[in-house]
């Protein structure tokens, strides 16, 4: 019986996560590298148990491998010891794989030493022997699949027969006889079943008559066959060779011999009887094959014969004249190698010749090809072996003889003087001869060097315009040489500014163009170094092309173009910035200027300072006019230059805008400060409403536009008009809403002569319009406007009114203006600005008609605090109220429209009949039908009567009748609904 230890697989089932299951040991494996390890320092802790912690596992100096083949070895398989039992057989018959000395698979040495095992304190107690150790076994291949005897049944079936019949002809070939004639000769061959089992036993012949160099002349070889031949002598001590006798035993001797003849001769018929078949079919044919031979042999003698007789006749003469061929062909490679030799000799003084005459592409196209030459063809040619250094040398001087005459062709064409029209490159064949060189050598850095050219002649341009327009100049700028382009810009004025704009925008508008002819011959000289040049490119012109293969690759190719392109990109756009700097930088120093003296001097110094920079502001509309046709030429210029690009376009737009925005400002700045001097100075009175004025109104009502032509405007003074007639409404006015208006079309009027500012015109108009409604409440309203400077002793209603119509007829323009600006702008945009300034204005409006209302209202409570129920009647309180009314009605009949009248005179009147409702309820009114209400009723008579005087409210609306309802509990409800009904009403 043995004991054996099995590995059973546990790997199929998580013992942890209990259902998780595999069909394969790496998704295991997998499962508890990803689940139950921890990784901490780079090293890997095992926590496969149930309490987290595995205690086979010693995570010291581990890495990912390891840890994996402790789930292999620790967690996959479980190891199971088993019996194995046998029969006890025979030695052959029993198990040899016996455990022994040799079957161990650790030394003592290797168990101790183990760090991965713990030192046990009964380590010595063990029993030694083959469980001393535990063993270590291979775990199964993961990624083989598991090959079982049912895998080879397929093949088995196959093959069986094939098999079967191979044993039969074995045993049929081990079966076959010997011929007779053999069997004849050598009777003892019948003994024997098969002639190849046959052991050929030669040991009873000595080892000797078997030697290959066996020779019985040898002394040596003589005495070993004959060893019984001995020496006799009748002397003891002397011997003689010759005189011996010598005894020899022939009869034993010969039948030693005899037997030893026989055994080889048996040996030698078993050898020729085993082989017998073979050899008679060798004998057999020998004498066919001999013939065959001889026969051959003739053949070949008179192949040989006729070849020869051939050669003499036919072949000679031929080879002959090829050799004498081959020889002049050789002798003429030779003469056409020294040719080209005696041409190389010469290359260098070719390149200087080349070279003097600027034409850089034939040098180089023919070092590159003597260079190739003596690498190819005169390889090795001793003269020669230091010419490609030279070449190498050659090349370097050309390369930065051709950056030396680009930058200094490129430079005489930008600097030259930019005067008429013409845009031609100068030496635009030399240039190109240049570039196509440089192109050859895969040289870019004539990109840098013409970008770097382009700007410092766009700079130069610029402070030359500048620096002309200050010498020309008539004032004494006291500047010097040294002196910044900033310190020029501000000492001029700003006729002289825009002169020097004009002036820039021309002199860059030419240079832009010039670049962009510069721009073409490099872009042309690129397309035929890459064998792009196609007929239909306009930027194709008429050059001679190179003679050499270009060997730019497309790579190369693309690469440079964008390179050229974003080169053109980049000068034309740092010309518009540069030139936008001339037109900005002004701008910000007067603004900084305006700031110190505001600083400094206060509000009131500031009109000074404004007056003393002058010179630094564009004075009117037409120097703005000069400036826009100055940024369009030079935008006309880059969309020219630059078709696909509107970065520039931008930039000038937004100089442009920048620089009208200032006009603008200052523009709104002198129009706000008029409007508050007006209207500090209004007092608030009606005006009459001079003919310009009523024509202008008529035109933006019928046509909708502010700018009103002179044609249109009338040739002869009219007698002014009490009233502006609107829409067959008449408005009555005060003199600062006339203004206003025609500020307002001066706004719009920029806006179709500027339209870049058309932005910052609409802010400013509602700006202007919010500041009089702002302004108009303070003085009104609020009664700010009560003062000597204006003449007025207090706020009338007339005041009221007048400043209400001004805000109505502000009301009526907006949406003129709202469509006006939505031609140039956003109409939502517009839209919600307009709207913002009408809710304003609305707002204001109805602050006024309430502050009429509430006018009469107190007037109202204050007599009817006093009234009584008795007679006289009218009583004294009525007839007061009364008397406001008509006041009242007086005051603004000939203001407002009437329908606005009866909008207040309806509010009044509910009012009236509220607080008469009040007061009737403090009364004692146990009675309607008593004295109460019939003195009531002669009061309402009086005061109905009063009402019907002045027409302020319909017929229907005055009846008495329609006072019964202040006798009602629930009128101050009803009440209170139609005053909300009625301020819901739009004016």
């Amino acid at each position: 019986m043995d004991r054996a230890v099995t590995r059973e697989p546990i790997w199929h089932k998580c013992s942890i996560c209990h259902n998780a299951t595999f069909e394969k040991l790496d998704q295991f494996q997998q499962h508890l590298f990803e689940v139950h390890s921890r990784k901490k320092d780079s090293q890997y802790f095992c926590e496969y148990n149930s309490n987290g912690n595995c205690f086979m596992w010693n995570g010291k100096n581990s890495n990912e491998s390891d840890y994996k083949k402790h789930i292999v070895h620790d967690h996959a398989f479980r190891s199971i010891p088993c019996l194995t039992t046998y029969r006890k057989t025979s030695d052959s018959k029993r198990p040899t794989n016996e455990w022994n000395f040799y079957s161990a698979s650790q030394s003592l040495a290797t168990v101790l030493n183990d760090p991965r095992r713990p030192r046990s304190k009964d380590f010595f107690t063990k029993i030694w022997g083959d469980k001393f150790t535990d063993t270590c076994p291979i775990s199964p291949p993961q990624h083989l699949p598991v090959i079982r005897p049912q895998h080879f049944q397929t093949y088995l079936k196959r093959i069986a027969k094939r098999h079967k019949k191979h044993v039969e002809l074995e045993e049929k070939r081990d079966k076959q006889d010997y011929p007779a004639e053999v069997l004849q000769q050598f009777p003892n061959l019948r003994l024997s079943k098969s002639t190849d089992k046959v052991i050929y036993d030669l040991s009873e012949v000595p080892s000797i008559f078997l030697e290959p160099h066996f020779d019985l002349s040898k002394h040596e070889t003589f005495f070993a066959v004959f060893p019984n031949i001995f020496l006799t002598s009748d002397t003891s001590t002397h011997v003689n060779v010759s005189t011996a006798n010598i005894r020899i035993s022939d009869k034993s001797i010969q039948e030693k011999l005899s037997h030893y003849l026989d055994t080889v001769e048996v040996k030698i018929a078993q050898q020729v009887s085993s082989k017998s078949e073979a050899f008679f079919h060798t004998m057999t044919s020998h004498d066919t094959l001999m013939e065959q031979i001889r026969q051959s042999i003739q053949l070949t003698k008179d192949l040989r014969c006729r070849i020869r007789q051939v050669d003499e006749k036919v072949v000679s003469k031929s080879m002959t004249i090829l050799k004498n061929n081959t020889i002049i062909l050789n002798h003429s490679n030779v003469i056409d190698k020294l040719k080209l030799m005696a041409t190389v000799y010469h290359t260098q003084t070719t390149i200087q010749v080349l070279l003097s005459a600027a034409d850089y592409v034939a040098a180089l196209d023919l070092i590159y090809t003597t260079k190739d030459l003596l690498s190819k063809e005169l390889s090795g040619v001793h003269c020669f072996r230091h010419l490609t250094s030279e070449l190498n040398e050659i090349i370097k001087m050309i390369d930065a003889l051709m950056a030396g005459e680009f930058e200094r062709c490129s430079s005489a064409d930008l600097n030259r003087p930019l005067v008429g029209t013409c845009t031609e490159v100068l030496e635009k064949d030399k240039l190109y001869s240049i570039l196509m060189g440089m192109l050859r050598r895969k040289n870019w850095a004539f990109l840098e060097a013409y970008n770097k050219e382009c700007v410092a002649a766009i700079s130069a341009a610029i402070k030359k315009s500048v620096i002309d327009i200050v010498s020309n100049s008539d004032v004494d700028h006291q500047v010097n040489q040294s002196s910044s382009l900033e310190s020029y810009l501000h000492c001029l004025t700003a006729n002289e500014w825009l002169s020097m704009l004009e002036d820039c925008s021309y002199t860059l508008s030419l240079l832009l163009r010039r670049i962009k002819a510069g721009y073409i011959i490099m872009l042309h000289a690129l397309n035929v170094s890459a064998k792009k040049l196609n007929c239909h490119n306009e930027n194709t012109i008429d050059l001679e092309e190179p003679s050499f293969d270009s060997n730019l690759s497309e790579e190369d190719y693309f690469k440079v173009k964008s390179k050229l392109t974003n080169l053109l990109n980049s000068v034309t756009k740092y010309a518009v910035e540069k030139y936008a700097q001339l037109v900005t930088k002004r701008s910000s120093a007067n603004f900084l200027n305006n700031a110190e003296s505001e600083q400094v001097n206060g509000n009131t110094e500031q009109f000074n300072g404004d007056e003393e920079s002058s010179n630094y502001c564009l004075s009117d509309q037409n120097q703005l006019l000069r400036l826009s046709d100055c940024i369009k030429q030079l935008s006309d210029s880059y969309v020219e230059v630059c078709s696909n690009q509107d970065i520039g376009f931008k930039i000038l737009q937004t100089a442009m805008q920048s620089e009208a925005n200032n006009f603008i400002k200052k523009f709104h700045t002198e129009k706000i400060n008029k409007l508050q001097l007006l209207l500090d100075s209004e007092n608030w009175r009606q005006k009459v409403v001079p003919s310009e004025f009523q024509h202008l109104v008529e035109y933006i009502q019928n046509t909708g536009q502010f700018s009103m032509p002179k044609l249109l405007s009338p040739k002869t003074s009219t007698k002014p008009a009490q009233m502006l007639m609107v829409n067959d409404e008449s408005f009555a006015v005060v003199g600062t809403i006339l203004l206003l208006i025609q500020m307002v079309t001066e706004y719009c009027t920029k806006a179709d002569e500027i339209n870049l500012a058309a932005q910052s015109l609409l802010r400013y108009v509602c700006d202007i319009l919010r500041e009089y409604n702002s302004r108009s409440y303070y003085l009104v309203l609020q009664a700010k406007a009560i003062s000597n400077r204006t003449g007025l002793k207090k706020i009338t209603c007339t005041n009221l009114v007048l400043s209400l119509r001004a805000l109505q007829l502000l009301l009526w323009i907006m949406p003129f203006i709202q469509t006006h600006f939505s031609r140039f702008l956003d109409e939502n945009q517009v839209s919600t600005i307009i709207n913002r300034v009408k809710n304003d204005i609305t707002k204001h409006i109805k602050d006024i008609q309430d502050k009429l209302h509430d006018i009469i209202k107190q007037i109202i409570m204050q007599q009817m605090s006093n009234w009584e129920a008795k007679p006289p009647i009218p009583s004294k309180s009525f007839q007061n109220i009364c008397k406001h009314i008509c006041k009242l009605h007086e005051a603004i009949a000939s203001i407002l429209p009437k329908t606005q009248i009866q909008y207040l005179y309806r509010q009044i009147h509910i009012t009236f009949k509220e607080i008469l409702h009040e007061c009737i309820n403090k009364m004692d009114n146990t009675n309607n039908d008593g004295p109460l209400r019939g003195i009531v009723s002669s009061e309402l008579m009086f005061y109905i009567k009063s009402l019907e005087s002045i027409d302020a409210l319909p017929k229907d609306e005055m009846a008495l009748q329609s006072m019964n309802d202040i006798w009602n509990e629930n009128f101050s409800t009803n009440n209170v609904k139609k005053i909300q009904f009625l301020k819901g009403v739009t004016v």
